[in-house]
């Protein structure tokens, strides 16, 4: 790993860790992108450690190679009410939660034995309202709602 991609990590990290209100938790789905239908990929769920526009960490049971490709589905509150602010169009149903495309940058084993993964992606992908829904979301002042207590640092070496 030369240089310039250590420094692009550090960035990547800096950028998704001091957003603000980057630190909310939120029980996400992740899954390995596949563009051929037919391979099966399998899904986890993983806490969010921090959420921004520029990319994701997220807490995991599993070790995922640098530059492997993620469709993560981020769920945010009332998210169809959210977005019918900046569309136009209704749905018969509510979707609750926004697809995101992404790329690991690290992953890394945390805790006991290596079974916590913390892995730190970038956004590949995002749909510019979801963008905007996103950003709104993380904009307004967190009252705790979570429950997950206070603001967790973890930081990627």
């Amino acid at each position: 790993m030369d240089e310039s991609q250590v420094s692009d990590k550090k960035n990547l990290e800096e950028l998704v860790r001091t957003y603000p209100n980057s630190s909310r938790r939120l029980m996400m789905t992740v899954r390995t992108f596949s563009i051929d239908e037919d391979d099966l990929c399998e899904s986890e769920r993983v806490q969010s450690l921090y959420v921004s526009p520029y990319g994701l960490a997220f807490f995991g049971n599993r070790l995922y190679n640098e530059g492997t490709l993620l469709k993560i589905y981020v769920p945010i509150p009332d998210y169809w009410r959210r977005k019918q602010r900046f569309v136009s169009y209704k749905r018969i149903d509510v979707p609750t939660s926004l697809q995101v495309l992404v790329k690991v940058a690290l992953c890394q084993e945390k805790g006991k034995f290596g079974r916590r993964k913390v892995t730190l992606v970038e956004m590949l992908n995002i749909d510019r309202i979801d963008e905007e829904v996103l950003k709104e979301y993380l904009g307004e002042e967190k009252n705790n709602r979570s429950g997950f207590g206070e603001k967790l640092e973890v930081h990627f070496s």
